[in-house]
């Protein structure tokens, strides 16, 4: 009888740990509030200047920064990738930071962010609406050279969805 209640004991303490442990129940995780930012967003600048898009992935960071100067015959595309330095989505408030290191564009002038040989952060305050497809907000370049950071004004953008 000792040997048909230890393995009763035996068996019952295997199975509440197995009920722990969760025996093959998949847990799925929720994504993160940057998520809502995946997929490519057009930039439109207050004052109007060149066109610019920015591509993020599913958790919200951005792989592809693509600048478009002028139209047409003559026309310059720069895309800059591997420059994603933090996303934050809090509520409607989001923030976006970018590694820029001055690219070069033909003729010797810069994408306009930064100088060149330089690295600077583009910074993007902004809030998006109910629909989760416009962000409105300001950019502003922070450069560091020295002991001294620099942040300039870039003025206001609005980002939709496409």
């Amino acid at each position: 009888m000792a040997l048909t209640s230890r393995f009763t004991l035996k068996f019952s303490c295997i199975a509440t740990l197995a009920s722990f442990a969760g025996c093959g129940t998949t847990v799925v995780k929720a994504p993160p509030p940057e998520a809502v930012l995946a997929g490519t967003w057009s930039v439109v600048f207050d004052p109007p200047g060149y066109n610019e898009s920015l591509v993020f992935d599913e958790n919200g960071h951005v792989t592809e920064r693509i600048i478009q100067f002028g139209s047409g015959v003559g026309s310059t595309t720069v895309t800059q990738t591997n420059i994603h330095k933090s996303t934050s989505v809090d509520g409607a408030a989001v923030h976006i930071e970018l590694v820029d290191t001055g690219t070069l564009l033909p003729g010797g002038s810069t994408v306009p962010d930064c100088p060149l040989f330089q690295t600077c952060t583009v910074v993007f305050d902004g809030s998006i609406n109910d629909a989760l497809n416009v962000i409105s907000g300001r950019f502003s370049i922070q450069s560091t050279s020295a002991n001294m950071t620099t942040s300039t004004d870039q003025g206001g953008a609005t980002l939709t969805k496409q």
